[in-house]
């Protein structure tokens, strides 16, 4: 997406010991494979939980401090884009695949659970400063290569599971599209924009598995990702 809006090839991880002050001026990334807003999430999986990807957040905003100075560190918080994107691994890991949460909730009650976990972690970046966030929704679960995979052993075989798992899906992206329209009003000068991947994934996943393998999608579906944050998501926050 960052080479489609011109801005460079690839957004480094923040982690990285060899960051250039260029890369910090210019965006880096805190995400962490297999996160999610649930810590039990990141227990089963042994990564960086999001709430340790806020405290890096704050960590970058120092040293950013250090490079430019606090006004024009401001500044570039202010108009940063800033992408929020976990919520699919909390539903395979912990409320499908093994279970846990089933023992304490049901599947609303974990959606409530998540969205607040959800609006914490998008007010605590709005202190930190943040002001254009995008929130990017549930894709079609039933279809997701990772899932299909795990349930289905022969890879010639794959198809799309049970229903349920869009039905789940499409409940969750509803409220979260709600609640984020609630939510930007109460953040004086935020911009917060829904990212509907799901309705741009639900026929592509469908009609062409052949364009994503075992676990990830192709450069193909990526680039088509690109193109729609820089058509619909960009555009969206521009004039929001």
């Amino acid at each position: 997406m960052t080479t489609s809006l011109g801005i460079k090839e690839a957004v480094p991880p923040f982690l990285d010991p060899n960051l250039s002050e260029d890369e910090l001026r210019s965006g880096v990334s805190f995400a962490s494979a297999g996160s999610g807003y649930d810590d039990l999430t990141t227990n089963l999986s042994s990564v960086i939980p999001v709430s340790k990807q806020v405290e890096l957040f704050n960590s970058y905003i120092e040293k950013l401090k250090e490079i430019v100075g606090e006004d024009k560190a401001k500044d570039i918080i202010g108009e940063a884009l800033v992408l929020i994107r976990a919520r699919t691994n909390d539903f395979l890991f912990d409320f499908l695949d093994l279970s846990i949460r089933r023992l304490e909730l049901d599947s609303k009650q974990y959606d409530d659970f998540l969205l607040q976990r959800l609006v914490n972690f998008v007010q605590e970046l709005y202190g930190l400063g943040c002001r254009k966030i995008v929130i990017v929704d549930l894709p079609p679960i039933r279809c997701l290569p990772k899932k299909m995979t795990i349930k289905i052993q022969v890879s010639k075989n794959r198809k799309c599971l049970e229903q349920k798992l869009n039905s789940d899906a499409q409940s969750y992206n509803r409220r979260l599209a709600k609640l984020m329209q609630e939510l930007q009003p109460k953040l004086k000068g935020s911009k917060i924009v829904y990212a509907n991947i799901y309705q741009l994934l639900i026929s592509d996943m469908i009609k062409h598995l052949q364009h994503y393998d075992s676990v990830h999608p192709t450069q193909e579906v990526y680039q088509y990702f690109a193109n729609y944050f820089e058509k619909e998501v960009v555009l969206k926050l521009l004039h929001a």
